[in-house]
């Protein structure tokens, strides 16, 4: 199953945004990004006029000029279950936890995320055989933030 987005949709979304003083709307999924930004305001003295927002879109990865294609199914990724930094092992001399071709079972532990001086093992929640690391040793990760792709 896929989700289409036509222009008129991607301009409700820019107007959503302008409206409701969102900041930043970041949509990633399959290798398509979308970042829809309002624009930014200081805070300015009483009495003087804010300008209207602006927005930016940008699109890394169209199907076609009219539409965003993206599989919702997302089943067979591992994500953060936490704000922090991503390590693949337990030490810097030590093997990753989770290579590519590698079989895990769920309960395996797949990675660790560091956060607030603590180490968080994470375990893989699936049965699979690892197809890509998403992100870099020591990169800074977000709640929810696909790490590793199983097959």
């Amino acid at each position: 199953m896929s989700r289409e987005f036509t222009i008129e949709q991607l301009q409700t979304l820019m107007k959503s945004v302008a409206e409701n003083d969102i900041g930043e709307l970041l949509f990633e999924c399959e290798g398509v990004k979308l970042k829809i930004k309002g624009k930014t305001f200081e805070k300015q003295a009483a009495l003087v006029p804010t300008p209207a927002p602006t927005m930016i879109a940008s699109v890394s990865s169209v199907q076609s000029e009219a539409q965003i294609c993206c599989p919702a199914d997302t089943s067979k990724l591992i994500t953060s279950p936490i704000v922090g930094t991503f390590y693949a092992s337990s030490a810097p001399d030590k093997d990753a936890f989770a290579k590519i071709g590698q079989t895990v079972k769920k309960g395996d532990t797949v990675f660790i995320i560091e956060s607030m001086k603590v180490m968080n093992e994470v375990s893989a929640e699936m049965d699979g055989v690892i197809t890509e690391i998403l992100v870099e040793n020591g990169q800074s990760v977000e709640f929810g933030q696909p790490i590793l792709r199983l097959e």
